[in-house]
């Protein structure tokens, strides 16, 4: 079985998509290693062909939908903020066609227990064989929390939404045949206090473990996932992806491959080192293949 992965269109939105934003200070501690297995993905699996290269991402209407989300307010866990976009992002994803669910959770946290809820989508399946080659395109939609002052997260929180938001519908209109996309869109992957294994990463860590046997709404299961590509702080206007060394070497080198490839080597220059936990931490953790886009420097 060959994959044939999106990276073409999420290099093209990339490069295409900038704007100025909010850095978040590196004050996240080095992530934990990973099993063997996580990294351990045969050449002989990937297929990496691309389709003809044209863009139907638009960056313009992704600003919009980040400018909608600051308007908003902050968006932290349980804010009136967190309910509004939870509202919009349904009502946008159910429009374009695709179903929609939200995982709803209670978590504990150094605040005391925490309502969150994960937002996913999922184009209806052409065939159960689909559901078994599944790609998880992810972002959070969460704001870092601040009792000091009003933060409305236009990089780290904002600009993620918007790319995927952007992503769910080019893919409506060049659907892949072979695979299925969920769209998924964690909550709570901001710290409440201090960045720790257990103060950060609820929302996604939460699906991973609804997954065997699979409690989550598209009732999805480990070996169903091929691949994970979670989007974070993309919206700097000179953006500089970071060359994250826990994601999946193989599918990294891919995407900044294909970057190149496609004459955006400003944004994908290797330089930018870091080995960041961040929403694909959990997958890799479960021994599923999977990266992280950030610009965090």
């Amino acid at each position: 079985m060959k994959v044939l992965y999106p990276y073409w269109l999420l290099a093209l939105g990339l490069g295409l998509w900038g704007w100025s934003g909010c850095h978040k200070a590196p004050a996240r501690p080095a992530a934990p290693p990973v099993p063997a297995a996580a990294t351990n993905f045969p050449a002989s699996q990937v297929d990496p062909s691309l389709p003809p290269n044209e863009s139907l991402f638009q960056g313009a209407r992704a600003f919009r939908d980040l400018e909608r989300q600051v308007e908003m307010g902050p968006r932290s866990v349980g804010s009136p903020g967190a309910e509004q976009l939870r509202l919009w992002l349904q009502r946008e994803l159910h429009g374009l066609g695709y179903k929609t669910g939200a995982q709803v959770f209670t978590a504990q946290t150094p605040l005391g227990p925490k309502k969150m809820f994960n937002i996913l989508a999922w184009a209806p399946l052409a065939s159960p064989a689909t559901q078994a080659n599944t790609i998880i395109l992810s972002t959070h939609h969460d704001t870092k929390y601040f009792t000091d002052f009003t933060f409305v997260g236009a990089n780290d929180g904002a600009s993620g939404v918007a790319l995927l938001l952007e992503l769910a519908r080019v893919f409506k209109e060049r659907p892949l045949t072979k695979h299925n996309l969920l769209f998924a869109f964690w909550d709570g992957e901001e710290a409440l206090q201090e960045w720790s294994a257990e103060d950060s990463l609820y929302g996604s860590r939460h699906f991973v473990e609804s997954l065997d046997p699979p409690q989550t709404p598209f009732k999805l299961t480990t070996k169903q996932i091929v691949a994970v590509i979670n989007m974070d702080m993309v919206g700097d206007r000179h953006l500089q992806v970071t060359y994250d060394t826990l994601s999946h070497p193989q599918l990294l080198e891919m995407l900044f491959t294909k970057g190149r490839d496609l004459r955006f080597e400003k944004n994908f220059k290797r330089a930018e080192l870091g080995n960041i936990a961040d929403d694909h931490l959990p997958f890799l953790q479960r021994s599923i293949p999977a990266i992280n886009l950030i610009g965090f420097n």
